[in-house]
């Protein structure tokens, strides 16, 4: 959206707009998400037990490689992308 918004292209109708707010909400929400996203990466203190470890990087590469294996092999296939979709049902 935000890029959608930076760039001037057309967005589809919507049923309530944020106005002239719009474009700063979503520049703040990517910011904020990117930078929520870099910090839960961060170990909790400097020399972390096995117990304490911040384990959020392993999950979050377990579910990066299964997910791209899944579209590999099954997904790309299956998945219709929402103008395909748009376009059939117009």
């Amino acid at each position: 959206m935000a890029l959608k918004r930076i760039r001037g292209e057309t967005l589809l109708p919507a049923s309530f707009s944020l106005g002239k707010a719009g474009l700063f909400l979503n520049v703040f929400s990517v910011l904020f998400l990117t930078f929520t996203f870099g910090m839960s990466f961060f170990l909790p203190v400097p020399q972390p037990a096995v117990d304490i470890m911040n384990w959020n990087i392993l999950v979050y590469g377990v579910v990066v490689v299964f997910n791209f294996g899944y579209y590999l092999l099954r997904g790309r296939y299956r998945y219709v992308g929402p103008v395909a979709y748009v376009r059939k049902s117009a």
